[in-house]
């Protein structure tokens, strides 16, 4: 988990730097801006894929006329990284956010149906003087956005767009119905005023200060009849590739055990590829609400190096109060 935050037309290092580290819990481990011509880039980096201060970000062409700030993962960077090289792309990093560098200064705005993962990604090309933003098929990443005086202010969390000295705290009341009556509020509104989510399967372009919004992707459904037993072995074969293509990192790697089916069936495909995988699991003194032993025992059937915390009424108020902090 990364965090960005940037801005097109007016702002500051000052503003620039308040907005990024207001984010900081999502990237502990760097951070880095890039400002220059009325365009600000700023990024909270949680490193994954090379620790090396290569990865830092923004992150740029070789030419520097194509930066990038990224939160998420591309699990195909690998794949695509071959692809780029062959065709003559010079790469300074192992990461997947320099892929996304290369892919779009390939292929332009294609280049986000390419991408299999989860990702938010601000695009700055100098060249053509525009900004992008995209945001993963499934909207697993966040991405805010507001247009003030012919201004784009972006950020991972309304927060740090709220910081920007432009943006006016004001409440969105058709989004407050929407939260009582559907108990979210749907995408873009937000709670805020001229605050909005970019949708998933979207991307934004900001040029000549205008916005367009643009689908690149959308879930298309369709009736199939498929028996039980292909209906079994599909769903194994899907969910088996997908903790695969997630296991890529160069930090250790851990599984959450719940107790139930789901996290259990993914600690035993992780296992399958990586024998060094640590679990974790949380348990509770009030019994009924404690299933603690079954992640302990899957846990022992995996031999996997496990860790186990138990939390009482007092613990689970003080990790409430440090969980609603950062919001």
């Amino acid at each position: 988990m990364c965090g960005l935050a940037g801005y097109v037309g007016k702002g500051d290092k000052g503003i620039l730097e308040k907005m990024t580290r207001s984010l900081k819990y999502r990237g502990p481990n760097d951070e880095g801006f890039f400002i220059q011509d009325g365009i600000g880039l700023g990024h909270q980096r949680l490193s994954i894929i090379d620790l090396s201060d290569r990865g830092r970000q923004p992150i740029s062409n070789e030419d520097g006329t194509i930066k990038v700030v990224f939160n998420g993962e591309i699990y195909n960077f690998q794949e695509l990284r071959k692809e780029l090289i062959y065709k003559g792309h010079k790469f300074k990093s192992q990461t997947d956010s320099e892929v996304i560098v290369h892919q779009y200064e390939e292929n332009g705005v294609d280049c986000f149906k390419k991408f299999n993962g989860m990702f938010a990604i601000a695009v700055w090309d100098s060249h053509q003087k525009k900004l992008i933003l995209a945001r993963d098929r499934y909207g697993q990443k966040p991405l805010y956005w507001t247009l003030i005086n012919h201004i784009l202010i972006f950020a991972s969390e309304i927060k740090s767009i709220l910081l920007h000295p432009l943006v006016k705290k004001e409440l969105n009341h058709l989004a407050v119905y929407q939260y009582f009556s559907f108990d979210y509020v749907p995408q873009p509104q937000t709670i805020f005023k001229n605050i909005y989510k970019l949708t998933n399967g979207s991307f934004l372009v900001f040029e000549n200060n205008q916005v367009s919004l643009n689908e690149y992707y959308k879930i298309e459904i369709s009736e199939e009849k498929i028996d039980f037993q292909s209906s079994v072995e599909n769903l194994g074969k899907l969910l088996e590739n997908s903790v695969r293509k997630r296991l890529i990192a160069d930090v250790p790697i851990g599984v959450f055990l719940s107790g139930g089916i789901d996290s259990s069936t993914i600690a035993y495909f992780a296992k399958k590829y990586k024998q060094d995988i640590k679990t974790f699991s949380i348990g509770f003194d009030e019994p009924s609400f404690d299933e603690s032993s079954y992640a302990q025992q899957m846990a022992k059937y995996l031999k996997t190096e496990h860790y186990h915390q138990k939390f009482n009424s007092k613990d689970l108020l003080n990790i409430i109060t440090s969980s609603i902090e950062p919001l």
